[in-house]
């Protein structure tokens, strides 16, 4: 069988975006194929991809099976800081929502010490989340 893994050049780095089969007979041979498909998660929780593929500068095609003519690392790409940033403001979010109907409840009668004790939770909130 043959699977030619699909890549995308990002920053320099060739990262593996899939693999389709290319026959299901013969030998890989091409530039990218192997003899099983890729089947590690390609993408993180934030979409990212994560698998980075080279040349592997000690593959002996004598000695060496075919499909060694290449490593396959895990380096994900970063996330960039707007992603950061939204990441947090979900973190706080999250918190905020969960906690909400306690607050609600325990400041019911005091609108104006209501919207005090949410601010004031939102900044320790953030606070304690800043990373």
């Amino acid at each position: 069988m043959i699977f030619k893994y699909n890549t995308q050049s990002i920053d320099k780095k060739v990262y593996i975006v899939g693999s389709v089969l290319k026959d299901v007979e013969g030998s890989p041979s091409g530039e990218y194929e192997f003899s099983k498909g890729f089947t590690e998660t390609l993408t993180n929780e934030n979409g990212k991809l994560q698998w980075v593929i080279r040349e592997n500068p000690n593959y002996s095609p004598e000695t060496d099976h075919i499909d060694n003519r290449y490593l396959i690392e895990y380096d994900p790409i970063s996330p960039t800081a707007e992603e950061i940033e939204a990441e947090h403001q979900r973190k706080i979010e999250r918190q905020l929502q969960t906690e909400l109907p306690e607050l609600i409840l325990q400041n019911k009668d005091s609108p104006e010490n209501l919207a005090k004790v949410l601010c004031d939770r939102a900044k320790q909130i953030e606070a304690g989340t800043k990373t």
